[in-house]
């Protein structure tokens, strides 16, 4: 499957968030056809990287019930309001792989990357070489 909707997620500062949505530039341009890019970042972030036509749509991070993701009940106005995307791409990666799932699940991704927020120990590599 091709995917036509992509959810990229982080929870950082500025300059974090600008590479992340470069990162999902690159993604939608290797897709054969045409791909929507949401981000799910710091509200003012999102929003200026939407009105600057980096990404299709914004969602402020503060506005989801993020806390769904640490327990079992049920989700649902996580999922209603992340929308539903075929890729996940997310910088929010705690350890737990059941947050993990439970992350990709709300957003009803078929595929789910998670990308660490540092380069690995002892990398001369930028952040966005190593993802």
């Amino acid at each position: 499957m091709i995917p036509r909707r992509i959810l990229g997620f982080h929870s950082g500062a500025l300059g974090d968030v600008i590479l992340l949505a470069h990162l999902l530039g690159r993604l939608r341009r290797m897709i054969d056809g045409p791909a929507a890019v949401t981000l799910a970042a710091g509200g003012e972030k999102a929003r200026l990287l939407e009105a600057l036509g980096v990404v299709d749509a914004a969602v402020a991070v503060e506005s989801l019930p993020l806390e769904t993701l640490f327990s079992e009940a049920p989700a649902a106005l996580l999922s209603q309001r992340l929308g539903r995307h075929d890729w996940l791409v997310s910088c929010f990666a705690p350890a737990d792989p059941a947050v993990r799932r439970r992350l990709a699940e709300a957003c009803g991704a078929a595929r789910a990357d998670f990308l660490p927020v540092r380069p690995p120990a002892g990398s001369s590599k930028h952040l966005l070489d190593a993802w």
